[in-house]
């Protein structure tokens, strides 16, 4: 089964087009970088992930609150 993509090319090479005064990009470099941020975000969503398992299975539920997330950023935050 095919890996499920996390970024929907055309509205990322709008942005970047957008940011770079519409720079252009050769197919596969353009599949280099969405491959690029793919792996960027799916590493960020793990870490996220895994700081809400860890906060919902402390508080005993499963349902993230305002404060959790609140928490969560706190933590990206403080990392940075």
């Amino acid at each position: 089964m095919p890996e499920e993509k996390l970024i929907a090319k055309g509205p990322f090479l709008d942005y970047f087009k957008d940011k770079t005064n519409g720079l252009k990009i050769a197919n596969e470099t353009k599949d280099q970088i969405i491959l690029y941020f793919e792996a960027k975000l799916k590493l960020e969503l793990d870490r996220v992930c895994s700081w809400a398992l860890e906060i919902a299975n402390l508080q005993g539920k499963r349902t993230l609150q305002d404060k959790d997330w609140e928490f969560i950023v706190r933590k990206i935050n403080s990392k940075e």
